[in-house]
C-alpha cells in the first residue's frame, strides 16, 4: 500500500540501507523510517544521514537530509547582532513622531515612506 501511494504521489524515498530503528535488547536494526521527497527534487538532495550516534531515548534513530536550493545561509556569527536593550526608545519615540508629521501621506508611494521613516 505504502509503494502505491509513493508512485501515485510522484514520491521518491531517499533512505540508503542504513538501518532507522533498533531494539537494544536484541541487537534488532531495521530500516523502518522513510524520507520521502516529491520527485521534482530529487536532484537537488545533497546528502542523507542516519544520526545513529545520537542519544534520542528512542528505539528510532533520526534522520536528516541535506536539500540545495541554490542560495547560502548568511552565518550567523558574521551577521551584525543589535543589542536593543541598549537602546533609547523614548528618544527613538519621539524622532519618529516628529518625522512622521512632517510626512504628506497622499504624495509618496510606500518605498517613499519607508525610506523617509527608515532614514
Amino acid at each position: 500500500m505504502l509503494e502505491r501511494i509513493i508512485n501515485e504521489l510522484d514520491f521518491s524515498v531517499i533512505n540508503d540501507k542504513r538501518p532507522t530503528f533498533n531494539i537494544f535488547n536484541r541487537n534488532n536494526f531495521e530500516i523502518l523510517d522513510l524520507f520521502l521527497v516529491s520527485s521534482s527534487l530529487i536532484d537537488k538532495i545533497t546528502d542523507f544521514c542516519v544520526l545513529n550516534s545520537q542519544d534520542m531515548t528512542s528505539d528510532h534513530f533520526p534522520i536528516e537530509e541535506s536539500i540545495s536550493m541554490g542560495y547560502q545561509l548568511e552565518n550567523k556569527s558574521e551577521a551584525k547582532k543589535f543589542n536593543y536593550k541598549k537602546a533609547n526608545w523614548q528618544l527613538f519615540s519621539e524622532i519618529l513622531n516628529s518625522q512622521i508629521v512632517n510626512i504628506p501621506e497622499s504624495s509618496l508611494t510606500i518605498d517613499q515612506l519607508n525610506d523617509k521613516i527608515t532614514e
